[in-house]
């Protein structure tokens, strides 16, 4: 998924963890690899010393393992890290509650009814989720931005057209 924006000092520190322990367990990498994909995901890079503290603190904990080639140190996932990836996933759940809880909050907080009121409502994530999903998969594969727009387009106006008519009709 592509984030724009995003400041990643910021970013809680358990989230960065957790994209840079998945990003690893896609093939090996370097920090400054890490560095350069989170950057391309949020739009602002995490500083180096964000990033390899973090590389150390999960391989302390046997999530990751570092080799050096070339000059560089490459970090692959171990099975212990495989196995916390899987908890992670089996935690989603909670962790989107809490970020809900977190944008209901600030939405009461600064009164907002825009897109903060709108993702506050669980029940609309959820019937947004297989459009999100889909939309971030084709976006992964490079199809042109213009032409998801256009079906997305096509949607909201078929749902529009969902709306119940005029009682005074």
């Amino acid at each position: 998924y592509r984030y724009r924006h995003v400041d990643i000092d910021i970013m809680a520190k358990g989230f960065l963890k957790c994209l840079m322990l998945r990003m690893i367990s896609e093939g090996d990498t370097t920090g400054y690899r890490l560095i350069k994909h989170i950057e391309s995901v949020t739009g602002s890079a995490p500083s180096t010393g964000s990033v390899y503290p973090m590389l150390k603190s999960m391989e302390e904990a046997g999530w990751i393992a570092g080799r050096k080639e070339d000059g560089k140190t490459f970090y692959s996932i171990t099975d212990t890290g495989r196995q916390r990836l899987q908890v992670l996933e089996e935690e989603k759940v909670e962790h989107m509650m809490r970020l809900h809880q977190s944008i209901s909050l600030a939405n009461v907080t600064f009164d907002d009814i825009g897109p903060l009121m709108l993702m506050a409502h669980m029940d609309i994530l959820t019937l947004l989720e297989p459009v999100l999903l889909e939309t971030g998969t084709l976006l992964e594969m490079n199809v042109d931005e213009e032409t998801i727009g256009e079906v997305v387009e096509v949607a909201a106006e078929m749902l529009r057209g969902l709306r119940p008519g005029d009682p005074d009709d």
